[in-house]
């Protein structure tokens, strides 16, 4: 099973960029946070501070709504990381109380239910990639995860 936490080289890529990112803005040739791909996965805290964020499949970092959304999605609150460039890394809506994982009754198929889509986890590698809980997908009927409008997968 991997590691809750992102990897060191994870972490060691994307303090480069953020320092080159830091580098440019310094020189004017920068603009702000921007994503960050090579994080994807990873569970980010600014130290200090309460809100916890998970760097989507773009590299966006999206806040977590409150422990009770993060407990419902991932499977504990080990591997965390302290994140000093938080703020470098590009921002999309947060992951809102209403998020889950789920399934229909008549397909094996995962979704991240998200914003009101259906975003497809392809495999267990993503599962484990971002520590998605398995105990914690919903089973509910196929005719209404049919009918839920898919999103981009969640890779």
């Amino acid at each position: 099973m991997p590691s809750p936490e992102c990897d060191s080289d994870t972490m060691r890529v994307a303090n480069a960029v953020s320092n080159q990112l830091g580098e440019g803005a310094r020189s004017g040739k920068g603009a702000g946070p921007v994503a960050q791909p090579a994080r994807s996965g990873c569970r980010l805290v600014s130290p200090g501070r309460p809100d916890v964020y998970v760097v989507d499949p773009g590299g966006y970092r999206r806040r977590i709504a409150n422990h009770s959304t993060y407990d419902r999605l991932f499977r504990d609150w080990r591997g965390i990381a302290d994140a000093r460039d938080l703020e470098g890394v590009a921002e999309r809506p947060p992951i809102t109380s209403g998020t889950l994982l789920v399934r229909g009754d008549a397909s094996a198929r995962i979704y991240l239910l998200d914003d009101g889509r259906k975003r497809l986890i392809p495999s267990d590698v993503v599962m484990d990639k971002y520590w998605f809980n398995w105990g914690r997908i919903c089973v509910v009927r196929q005719i209404l995860i049919d009918h839920v409008p898919p999103g981009d997968p969640w890779e």
